[in-house]
């Protein structure tokens, strides 16, 4: 496939090389956005693991931060980098889909003044970057979340539920 210049990915299929350099051109003006608000790279692919009390218990979380930014007001924002195509819905949640971020700020809400959390879609003209804020509430919402799906796991009935933060 190399010398055919496309690259595999597991998630996107197959990627040529113009592709790759649109998604390298639409990450670094993002980064120059990021930059111009004042805003610095705190630290990439940083490891994160740590608990979250469920009603059924205690539950190990362990993943990998794509990108976590300081900001011009010492707060920070969790990045992760998308590849795939957005698709719009009224529920932030929607049926797990953005769930990652949400819970590594509930992981870092002690540690670190979190402002948001951020998906930069390469792939996506109209929105490139979703953005949430983090509050007591956004919290709230992702421990409940964290708390419905251990339930339904442990009971054996896996169906999926429309998640809502309002």
């Amino acid at each position: 496939l190399l010398k055919q210049n496309i690259l595999p990915n597991a998630v996107s299929g197959i990627l040529n090389k113009i592709e790759i350099m649109k998604l390298i051109q639409t990450c670094l003006e993002l980064h120059k956005q990021k930059i111009a608000q004042g805003s610095k790279i705190y630290s990439v692919e940083q490891k994160i693991e740590g608990k979250i009390k469920t009603i059924s218990g205690e539950l190990e979380i362990k993943g990998k931060i794509d990108r976590l930014d300081i900001n011009a007001d010492n707060t920070y924002s969790i990045i992760d980098y998308k590849t795939g195509k957005f698709t719009d819905s009224d529920n932030f949640f929607d049926f797990g889909k953005r769930l990652q971020l949400g819970i590594y700020a509930t992981l870092l809400e002690d540690e670190l003044n979190l402002k948001s959390i951020q998906y930069w879609y390469f792939n996506n003209p109209e929105e490139l970057i979703i953005e949430e804020e983090v509050t007591d509430e956004f919290i709230n919402n992702v421990k409940e979340i964290v708390d419905d799906i251990t339930s339904i796991v442990i009971s054996g009935v896996v169906a999926p539920r429309n998640y809502s933060i309002e």
